[in-house]
C-alpha cells in the first residue's frame, strides 16, 4: 500500500472512532428510595409507573399509596429538584411479593427503571413458609434529582427482571 491509501485508512479510522464516541450515552440518575410496601389501592393486575413531576400531581398518587405516611412523604418533596416515581407490580393472589428498584438511568429522551419484582418462594413438599392467601399490590417509591436535561417530554420504561413491562409518557416541567 502506498502513504496515500494508509493516510485515508487512517483518517476514516479516527472519523468512525469519533463519530461513535459522540453517540449520546445512557447515564445514571441520582435516586432515592421514599419507601416500599406491600399493599396498595393499585386495583390492576399489570405492572406500571405513575409519574409525579409537580405538587398538583402529588395529589394523583392518593387513589394508589394505602399508608398516610407514604402520602406525607411524597407531598413533602421539593418538586423543584427531584420528581417522583412509584412502581406498582400489580395485583397478587397472596402475599410475598415485592418491588425493589435497582437502578435509574436516562439515554435520550427515555428513563428506565431497573427493577426486580419479588415472588414467594415455593416451598417443597412438608415446607412451611409465611405466604398467606390474601390479595396484595405491591410498591416501590422514589425520587429522582432533576438536572438541567431532565425538563420536557421523556418516555418513561419499566425494566422488570431483564424484561421491558410498560412505558408511558410524561412531561416534565
Amino acid at each position: 500500500m502506498n502513504k496515500l491509501t494508509i493516510m485515508a485508512v487512517v483518517v476514516i479510522a479516527l472519523a468512525l472512532l469519533l463519530a461513535g464516541g459522540c453517540a449520546p450515552q445512557e447515564e445514571q440518575l441520582a435516586w432515592e428510595k421514599i419507601t416500599s410496601e406491600p399493599e396498595s389501592f393499585y386495583e390492576e393486575t399489570l405492572p406500571t409507573v405513575r409519574v409525579v413531576a409537580t405538587p398538583e400531581q402529588a395529589s394523583e398518587l392518593e387513589e394508589f399509596l394505602q399508608l398516610p405516611a407514604s402520602l406525607s412523604l411524597v407531598s413533602c418533596i421539593d418538586f423543584d429538584t427531584y420528581l417522583v416515581t412509584a412502581v406498582f407490580q400489580g395485583k397478587k393472589p397472596t402475599t410475598g411479593y415485592s418491588v425493589d428498584v435497582i437502578d435509574v438511568r436516562l439515554d435520550g429522551n427515555v428513563i428506565t427503571i431497573y427493577a426486580r419484582f419479588l415472588t414467594p418462594v415455593t416451598p417443597t413438599p412438608g415446607q412451611i413458609v409465611g405466604v398467606g392467601p390474601m390479595i396484595t399490590s405491591p410498591y416501590y417509591v422514589l425520587k429522582v434529582r432533576k438536572t438541567p436535561d431532565l425538563r420536557g417530554e421523556f418516555t418513561f420504561v419499566l425494566n422488570a427482571n431483564g424484561e421491558e413491562v410498560m412505558r408511558t409518557a410524561h412531561f416534565i416541567p
